[in-house]
């Protein structure tokens, strides 16, 4: 889920909103909150793709990120967090010390936006 989230914000598509947490209900995918997924698949491509310029990623570093292997996580229950360990040393550089948190809802894991892309919490 994390790779096919990553790979559509980098194509800036609304797809990504697909794989994502509700805004305003941490324990609903975003699909199922209709408001919230209006405004996700309106206003994220144009985010995603001004992110996308901003970082000067092009079609090659796209094609690249599908190729992106992520092998685990930390689960701890419904949540499950990805970071450099989980990926090749090549995008592991790239996260740097960023996470991606996960949330299980109904079987189906989703990407948490409020707890991603942060350094992880001091243990």
């Amino acid at each position: 889920m994390a790779r096919q989230f990553l790979v559509a914000m980098v194509d800036a598509d609304a797809a990504a909103c697909d794989h994502m947490i509700s805004f305003t209900d941490v324990q609903t995918p975003m699909v199922q909150v209709e408001e919230d997924y209006a405004l996700c698949t309106e206003l994220l491509p144009a985010v995603l793709a001004e992110e996308v310029d901003a970082q000067g990623l092009d079609e090659d570093g796209a094609t690249l990120l599908e190729a992106l292997q992520i092998t685990g996580a930390d689960v701890d229950g419904d949540t499950a967090v990805v970071d450099g360990d989980n990926v090749s040393p090549l995008f592991a550089d790239s996260l740097g010390q960023e996470t991606i948190t996960l949330t299980r809802v109904e079987g189906r894991w989703y990407v948490d936006l409020d707890r991603s892309f942060e350094p992880p919490a001091p243990r």
